[in-house]
């Protein structure tokens, strides 16, 4: 027997961003389904609905395969949009008649929403609602569960499903007889006759497609006729712990659980065995009945399985996840039914670790997350984990729940003002992670390692793999940073300590045929104190101006306060604030930023650097003459407005203002070296700049005041510049300063030395 296993590759890095929002779960881009008959109606005769929650902005698009044709939708400001399909509509996504056809949809997102789908028949009020499942987590090996009416209805009720290939060329198999062959889109449906049991039917596809249990109308036990509608989750989502929350108003619920191997031992602990046992083999199924009131029901077993629950107000379905696919934000919107459905109570249920139920918090159509109102904590002893009911009143916006230790969130609904029946039934949100061959790293699926942080020391690596693994020695090795970690080899479970840093963690695994092996890649950060990041929107602000904000991300647990502290950073301030955002104001000097979590675990600090920002001086020349010239000083790159300008001559120590308060000042006859800054915002001060200056140099004839005409006369400096001529009529001159051709008249000699600084001599 061959088993599917986890080669795995972990990262571990100083960074951590704790996250679980990027966990493979019930949200995505990429989604499939189709709607089967509901009691005895055709498409007329029901009311098919698409509710979409997600970011405002969102676009969203169906596509109907029979007509080739769509419709796109915008999610509004409240986070969710319904979408009641036509007639037409209904009519290309609607199955009756068992075999092929296309009769599906195909729903895109520009970013990840939750997707629901609502089928309501208008006459009688038979309905059931169900989530969808993301295109990439679908598979290709189930197990169905439903509800065969026996005789309800008869000949009308009868256990059905349908499954949509995503890719050509997909074989459909019902217990291992081939049944069709699809390509992308197209719809296989079967409906069994109605008193033979279709629960524990093994449907198998070559290739990733889509499962729906669409029973047309069962009857469960102490409860009337109703539709059942659910996306089932393929095999390799299975989980081994379970708990079952009971609902509100339903008196005798049911459960069902389904085996996939041979030798699958359940225990249970809130529940009556109504049908079955508590040893199954591979498609066989347990029944049991929940208790009145109690605390739900805690499910476990040793081999993975698939459990459902059905409400009796009227029957409806739901798919209950395992403990391991918490995750920590789920997005759900209460339906708005049309036609007789008599629906009026919309509630959630919400499942979470009982030493932490109470950090969950809500958040209605885009509001500040909140505490949890208008319900009971129901803690479950036996499971660790509590569940919290609450109706949902606002039928126009999304609820969003979130509790970083993980949540299961299942909503449903049924008549709260009327006696009359109907309800509806799902899985809101959860995970949808591969458990059927798995690695954990303390206890977090390697699926999730790279959005969430290991703080806990030793590191504790388990594998979880279903099915046989070869008896030859070396079939389960691990490395750390390509090093086989050669004392953990064919061990399930192993520890080792490590430091904060980057790691590349890697498990080979091989089944029983000695052959087979498989690798699987993750990321994974290590954090001493799980404390989190903390990371500014801008590391440098200018002098009493501009502002930052400080963002916490990666942490586990309650933000308990903030902390600033400047140099040389041994003094803390605590900041009453709690949010993970902080916004820093008018620093006027260097400041370093904390969270503390828990009381106890802090961040690393964040450094926000407080700068002038009063900009560069540019120069149209950076040398003059002493006392003679000008010089153009330009300010730039500056934030606020010019106070003044100020300047300093050697040791530049004491500084003189300038009553300027424009970009550009113009200095002239400086008569020494000097620095130049200008002033911004009265306080903070701009780069200096130094104008040099040079002496002027000092000239004369050599030996005489005076040179005569028809002389040859020599002018000094002789060297280092240039001499030159006002009047070469009268005399001219050398650069050497040799003066010739002197005849009568007025002439001015001009010296230039090197450098730009001139004199002038008239003999």
């Amino acid at each position: 027997m061959k088993y599917t296993f986890i080669t795995f590759i972990t990262i571990i890095s100083l960074v951590c961003s704790f996250s679980l929002y990027a966990q493979v779960d019930t949200k995505g881009t990429d989604f499939w389904v189709t709607f089967g008959q509901n009691y005895t109606n055709g498409p007329t005769g029901v009311t098919l609905q698409v509710r979409l929650v997600g970011s405002p902005g969102t676009t969203v698009t169906l596509w109907f395969t029979e007509t080739s044709s769509s419709q796109t939708l915008t999610i509004p400001s409240g986070g969710v949009v319904t979408y009641n399909l036509t007639i037409v509509e209904k009519t290309a996504s609607y199955c009756q008649a068992n075999g092929n056809s296309n009769k599906s949809i195909h729903i895109t997102a520009s970013s990840p929403v939750t997707v629901y789908a609502f089928n309501s028949m208008d006459s009688e009020g038979t309905c059931d609602a169900t989530n969808l499942l993301p295109v990439p987590t679908l598979g290709s090996d189930y197990y169905y569960l439903g509800y065969a009416s026996a005789g309800c209805y008869s000949p009308t009720g009868a256990d059905a499903y349908a499954i949509i290939a995503t890719q050509d060329n997909t074989q459909v198999y019902h217990n291992d007889v081939l049944k069709t062959t699809l390509n992308k889109g197209q719809v296989y449906y079967f409906k069994e006759s109605p008193a033979i049991e279709l629960t524990g039917a093994h449907i198998t596809t070559t290739k990733p497609a889509a499962l729906f249990s669409v029973n047309v109308i069962a009857c469960v036990p102490n409860g009337s006729g109703d539709n059942l509608f659910q996306q089932l989750a393929s095999v390799n989502t299975w989980g081994k712990t379970f708990l079952v929350p009971k609902v509100a108003k339903s008196t005798a619920d049911r459960v069902r659980i389904v085996a996939s191997q041979n030798g699958t031992t359940i225990t249970q602990v809130g529940g009556t065995i109504i049908k079955g046992s508590l040893n199954l083999n591979a498609g066989q199924y347990l029944e049991l009945q929940l208790s009145v009131g109690g605390q739900g029901c805690y499910i476990v077993s040793d081999k993975p399985v698939a459990v459902g629950q059905y409400i009796n107000i009227d029957p409806s379905l739901a798919w209950i996840p395992a403990i391991d696919q918490r995750i920590n934000n789920a997005l759900i919107a209460p339906f708005v039914p049309v036609g007789n459905t008599y629906i009026d109570m919309h509630r959630a249920s919400i499942v979470a670790p009982t030493a932490t139920k109470n950090n969950t918090t809500i958040s209605i159509a885009g509001s500040a997350p909140q505490a949890l109102s208008g319900g009971t904590w129901i803690d479950n002893t036996a499971s660790g984990h509590s569940y919290y009911d609450m109706q949902l009143t606002n039928t126009n916006g999304s609820y969003q729940f979130a509790n970083q230790a993980g949540i299961i969130v299942f909503g449903y609904g049924y008549p709260g003002s009327s006696g009359n029946g109907s309800s509806y039934h799902y899985v809101a949100g959860s995970g949808l992670r591969n458990l059927d061959a798995a690695f954990y790293v303390n206890n977090i699926h390697n699926q999730d390692l790279a959005s969430e942080v290991i703080c806990t020391q030793p590191t504790q690596f388990r594998a979880e793999i279903t099915g046989a693994m070869s008896a030859t020695a070396g079939h389960l090795k691990w490395y750390i940073n390509n090093v086989e970690e050669t004392t953990a080899r064919d061990q399930l479970t192993w520890s080792k300590t490590l430091a904060n840093g980057t790691y590349q963690v890697k498990m080979i695994a091989l089944s029983d045929d000695d052959v087979t092996t498989k690798t699987v890649e993750a990321m994974m950060t290590v954090s001493s104190s799980c404390a989190g990041l903390v990371t500014p929107s801008s590391s440098t602000v200018c002098f009493g101006t501009n502002s930052t904000t400080l963002t916490l991300s990666g942490y586990w647990g309650t933000i308990t306060k903030w902390q600033s502290s400047v140099s040389p950073f041994s003094t803390w301030t605590d900041i009453a604030n709690t949010t993970t955002t902080l916004t820093a104001t008018n620093l006027t000097q260097t400041t370093q930023y904390r969270a503390v979590i828990n009381g106890v675990n802090i961040t690393d600090p964040a450094t926000i650097t407080v700068s002038s920002c009063a900009g560069t001086i540019t120069a149209s020349c950076e040398t003059v003459c002493e006392g003679a010239g000008s010089v153009t000083l330009t300010l730039g790159s500056y934030t606020g407005t010019i106070t003044k300008w100020q300047y300093a001559y050697s040791p530049f120590s004491t500084w003189v203002d300038i009553n300027e308060t424009t970009e550009n000042l113009v200095v002239e006859n400086l008569p020494q070296t000097a620095r130049f800054r200008a002033v911004i915002n009265s306080s903070t001060y701009s780069d200096p700049i130094t104008i040099t200056t040079q002496p002027k140099p000092t000239v004369s004839i050599t030996g005489a005041t005076a040179i005569c005409a028809g002389s040859t006369s020599q002018l000094s400096p002789t060297s280092g510049g240039t001499w030159v001529s006002n009047n070469t009529a009268v005399a001219t001159v050398t650069n050497a300063g040799v003066v010739t051709g002197v005849s009568s008249g007025s002439v001015t000699f001009t010296y230039t030395r090197d450098g730009g600084c001139s004199a002038s001599i008239t003999p």
